[in-house]
């Protein structure tokens, strides 16, 4: 049974915009933009218990502070849909259906709030860009 878009979660959406890339052509790719810039992959740093303690914290901090310009600068239905759908409350991302299940709307409204709250928060770093 396919998904519909209301049934995916974010960053699952495989619509026109997204394109997957197989492996090979990952790979691919990567040897081109080597090839291009000369340089080696990164090696990954594994990090301490400490340090990933660490960024653990910083994250939930920024995802706190981030979570209090949301409510503070979206008005309430928006800001509520952004923070079910990405899990900000309790970690756990949702898909469009859940959250329009949660909040009693229809998926289609929950969509068109996601798409204005997303809208706004563009032409916000927009505006500060300049």
């Amino acid at each position: 049974m396919k998904k519909d878009r209301y049934d995916l979660l974010p960053g699952e959406y495989e619509g026109k915009k997204t394109k997957k890339l197989t492996a090979k052509q990952s790979e691919a790719e990567e040897e081109l933009l080597r090839a291009i810039f000369g340089e080696e992959p990164k090696p990954r740093i594994e990090l301490t218990p400490e340090q990933k303690a660490d960024q653990a914290k910083r994250e939930k901090r920024f995802y706190k502070e981030f979570e209090a310009i949301l409510l503070d600068r979206l008005p309430h239905l928006e800001a509520q849909v952004v923070l079910l759908r990405f899990g900000f409350e309790d970690g756990k991302q949702r898909t469009l259906r859940e959250v329009a299940e949660i909040m009693e709307i229809e998926p289609e409204h929950a969509e068109r709030l996601e798409r204005l709250a997303r809208r706004q928060m563009w032409r916000r770093m927009a505006q500060k860009r300049t």
